[in-house]
């Protein structure tokens, strides 16, 4: 509700000329200034228990609205039929044969309709690099951790972060992760490099059990290394959700209503043109309550340099969004102390892979980049 509205808020929050700059909105304002009114929500509810779906998750924000029910209700209640295909890689998924039908009441109250399919799949952005590659480019530095990987002390030094006296004292730290991990990693990790113990919290969305799966590595990985460089931080929340479009966006949806962090990191993405304009969409109206309320969002850009989808020239979701930070991978040398110098963006032959990065298909760009390009 009110889109030209809150962009415009946007611009000038984000201005450090205007005076609004730094004045962000609580989750009660963004709610009542911004979300879809109830009496609009209320209908949508109506609407789904009429056609046989059982409600299973009303956020505060209104923005999204949970539904569960077998294939023949969602089959009736959308007026499509369900379908299992088979993609070129073997792999069997669902969907429908035709877009989905709401009826006239509802046109402009419901924006699009998540999870009638489960294509999508987002994917770990961690790579473990072989122990024997070289970085044709330099980059190659021998760090004081196992395989002479950085340590948290390593990459103090070679950033020259040792002089800075922030540790992060009073903050707290979210992560995106679509899967879970085993405490007593974490723990092995603080008690290798004499960290502090810093308390962790696990926040289960939509029924997932935080059991470690195939992707326990990337979670792992990014809950060290927000230990290593912000050791004093209240604590680090793990929001924790299932690999499904309707996961994502409930995940993404409960940092956002939770508003408990200030800083979000996220290593999960996909391609965009493997992710539907709904869940673009809606990921970015999501994004914007992020943003007005003064959260800050880092996603990884994927490891497959301008060709994030493997073939064609790709970015990655939800790096690509135009209120997230997009971070990207570089290849480092350091001095025999240890101290920086010099950087490249990571571009590995050997590997056959590189930093992500490029311009978006989806989304136009945005105001704060005119010019840049």
């Amino acid at each position: 509700r009110n889109t030209e509205e809150l962009d415009t808020f946007l611009r000038r929050v984000y201005d450090k000329h205007d005076n609004l700059y730094g004045q962000y909105l609580t989750t009660d304002e963004f709610t009542a200034n911004y979300s879809p009114t109830e009496e609009d929500y209320n209908a949508v509810v109506e609407f789904a228990q009429a056609n046989g779906l059982q409600i299973t998750g009303t956020p505060s924000n209104r923005l999204l609205l949970d539904v569960s029910g077998s294939a023949s209700a969602v089959e009736k209640a959308f007026g499509l039929h369900l379908n299992r295909y088979q993609a070129p890689n073997g792999r069997q998924y669902y969907a429908p044969d035709a877009n989905p039908i709401i009826p006239g009441h509802l046109q402009g109250k419901v924006t699009g309709i998540s999870g009638l399919n489960n294509y999508a799949v987002r994917r770990t952005h961690y790579i473990k690099r072989p122990a024997n590659a070289v970085n044709p480019r330099g980059g190659n530095p021998h760090g004081s951790g196992p395989g002479g990987g950085l340590s948290p002390s390593d990459i103090r030094t070679a950033y020259n972060l040792n002089s800075v006296t922030a540790t992060g004292a009073g903050q707290t730290i979210a992560l995106f992760e679509l899967d879970g991990y085993v405490a007593s990693d974490i723990t092995a990790y603080e008690n290798k490099f004499n960290l502090p113990k810093v308390p962790l919290k696990n926040i289960l969305v939509d029924g997932f059990n935080g059991s470690a799966g195939g992707g326990a590595d990337e979670v792992t990985l990014d809950i060290e290394l927000q230990i290593a460089m912000a050791p004093g931080v209240n604590s680090v929340l793990v929001y924790e959700g299932p690999n499904t479009s309707p996961g994502v966006l409930d995940t993404y949806n409960k940092i956002a209503t939770d508003n408990l962090a200030k800083q979000i990191s996220t290593s999960w993405g996909l391609a965009e043109e493997f992710d539907s304009p709904t869940e673009l969409n809606t990921e970015n109206s999501i994004f914007k309550q992020m943003a007005a309320q003064g959260q800050s969002l880092f996603a990884a850009s994927g490891n497959y340099g301008a060709y994030d989808d493997g073939a064609t020239l790709s970015v990655d979701d939800p790096a690509s969004q135009p209120y997230v930070t997009g971070v990207g991978g570089t290849s480092l040398t350091t001095a025999a102390n240890g101290n920086y110098v010099s950087e490249t963006a990571w571009g590995d032959t050997n590997f056959g892979m590189g930093s992500g990065g490029g311009i978006s298909s989806f989304w136009s760009i945005p105001n704060y980049q005119s010019g840049a390009i």
